[in-house]
């Protein structure tokens, strides 16, 4: 399962492949120097629960509508990359207890949803 960490064409981009990783518990990405979007398939993780960190890198791009489907997730952090457009729903992210979108070019008004989280 670790090779696929090392293979060459993971050090430049997330690959769409990273959705076969089913059992993952938690994904710890950051300071890796990687660019691109955030593959929409990474809502596939639906195991996720510790933390999600994909940050420190050059991601570019919206954050994928998908992310917002992992129910599990207890930490989401997203700062310090270059990501644009809106924030993604987080009504579906009920264990949500930390999140960090920082240091990105986001735009737009936050949802609503936002200024009540967490409960």
């Amino acid at each position: 399962m670790f090779s696929i960490l090392t293979a060459t064409n993971f050090l430049v981009r997330i690959p769409p492949t990273i959705g076969q990783l089913s059992k993952l518990y938690e994904l710890r990405l950051s300071r890796n120097s990687f660019s691109g979007q955030i593959p929409d398939e990474i809502g596939q993780l639906q195991n996720l629960q510790s933390i999600l960190d994909l940050s420190y890198n050059n991601l570019t791009g919206k954050i994928p509508p998908s992310i917002g489907t992992l129910s599990k997730l207890e930490t989401l952090d997203l700062s310090h990359n270059q990501l644009t457009g809106e924030l993604p729903q987080v009504s579906e992210m009920r264990s949500l207890g930390r999140l960090n979108f920082s240091y990105n070019n986001f735009q737009g008004k936050l949802d609503r949803l936002y200024a009540h989280w967490p409960d």
